[in-house]
């Protein structure tokens, strides 16, 4: 039996499991992840983020992430999760110094997925994220 005739015989004869239904439901995301953060002539520190779009930056009335570190702008990065894709993406968001990862500068304001282990430069401010949850 082929699709087609799968899908017209479970709409069309009501010929379906009800509790396989509600097994199917979507999961809903709890987005989560963990920075380590070492900026300069600071001991290193976690910080944990649930909400999204989250702001990094020196600023501490603007920022969710603070980072003391003089080339770290007021509002430097952006971390957003998008459910749809189920992907953590980052932003420069127009910041003189930028963001470098692997050695390589992202371009301002084009969003590049985040991964596990991912070490961002901020200025001089190491940050490595250490934990990804969905």
């Amino acid at each position: 039996m082929g699709i087609k005739e799968m899908l017209s015989k479970l709409f069309l004869n009501n010929d379906f499991d009800e509790r396989a239904l509600s097994q199917t439901a979507v999961k809903k995301l709890n987005p989560f992840l963990q920075l380590e953060i070492h900026a300069p002539n600071a001991a290193k520190w976690t910080k944990s983020v649930s909400k999204f779009p989250c702001i990094v930056g020196r600023s501490k009335e603007k920022a969710d992430v603070v980072c003391p570190d003089r080339k770290v702008s007021h509002e430097h990065m952006a971390i957003d999760f998008l459910e749809d894709e189920g992907e953590y993406k980052i932003s420069d968001l127009g910041t003189p110094n930028g963001i470098i990862i692997a050695g390589i500068q992202l371009p301002p304001r084009s969003p590049r997925t985040l991964y596990l282990g991912d070490i961002l430069i901020l200025g001089d401010t190491e940050i490595k994220v250490t934990r990804l949850d969905k």
